[in-house]
């Protein structure tokens, strides 16, 4: 299973150095240097986790 995480990692690696590379990236780099967008993306990582936790328990709970 460690070398999941490992391929993630390189996946990363090569997702940046490509995104770096092109002229008119999707979502440009910069974007993250704004501390707005950082807050409201983690805000809407955890929202969308509860969202999908509260799914699977309430699909559980619907079973007994």
């Amino acid at each position: 299973m460690c070398w999941l995480g490992t391929l993630a990692v390189a996946l990363a690696a090569v997702l940046v150095w490509h995104v770096r590379r092109v002229p008119e990236p999707v979502l440009p780099p910069d974007l993250f240097d704004n501390r707005v967008f950082n807050v409201a993306s983690v805000v809407l990582a955890l929202t969308l986790v509860g969202m999908m936790g509260s799914s699977v328990f309430f699909r559980c709970g619907a079973n007994w």
